[in-house]
């Protein structure tokens, strides 16, 4: 495990079995800060002498992780993708779309660690104005959170009858603890049908 100046602990594939065992061991379910590096951005910018395009910058980021959330076997690999988004620049599907904010990333962590620290395995994909979406689909309930670089997250919820639930998502909302609501419903309905 490495630490950086802060005393931060740094995530990658190198140390990943040391931060695994470290927090398995822990019993508190205190948020501490980890650093992740990621491809941020793709730069079209030419330098002049050698008339080559650069490529990506290498980037850390600094994510608050519970560590319940951070032992769910799906976290890692959701953390890699939404850290993967970082690399789509301006116009990545080709429609127009934003390149994915590093803020977006950052909030649907936050978010991952208000409504499913120890929930279901989650979708995440990007979305066109530079925000993540997290989405769950099992028995009938969809849940899907859009998350955009600033402001309030979007959800919709469709329960099995088909009733759809659409609001924003603020600290003060009560929408987080509806979401885990949901979502322990959904994990228990998984849970009995395997």
């Amino acid at each position: 495990m490495h630490h950086d100046s802060r005393g931060t602990r740094t995530l990658g594939t190198n140390n990943m079995s040391a931060v695994e065992q470290d927090l398995l061991s822990e019993s508190t379910p205190l948020q501490r800060s980890w650093v992740a590096s990621a491809r941020v951005g793709v730069s079209e910018t030419m330098t002049p002498a050698a008339g080559t395009v650069l490529g990506p910058e290498r980037r850390e980021i600094t994510l608050q992780v519970s560590a319940a959330l951070f032992r769910q076997p799906w976290f890692r690999p959701t953390l890699d993708r939404m850290l993967g988004f970082l690399s789509l620049g301006e116009d990545w599907n080709g429609y127009g779309e934003r390149p994915i904010h590093e803020s977006a990333v950052k909030r649907a962590v936050d978010a991952l660690n208000e409504i499913c620290p120890d929930g279901p395995s989650p979708c995440v994909v990007p979305t066109p104005d530079g925000g993540v979406q997290i989405e769950w689909m099992t028995g009938g309930f969809e849940i899907e959170v859009e998350i955009p670089p600033s402001g309030p997250a979007l959800v919709l919820i469709v329960d099995p009858s088909g009733q759809e639930t659409e609001t924003t998502a603020t600290a003060r909302s009560g929408t987080w603890e509806l979401l885990r609501d949901y979502l322990s419903r959904m994990q228990r309905m998984q849970q009995a049908t395997a």
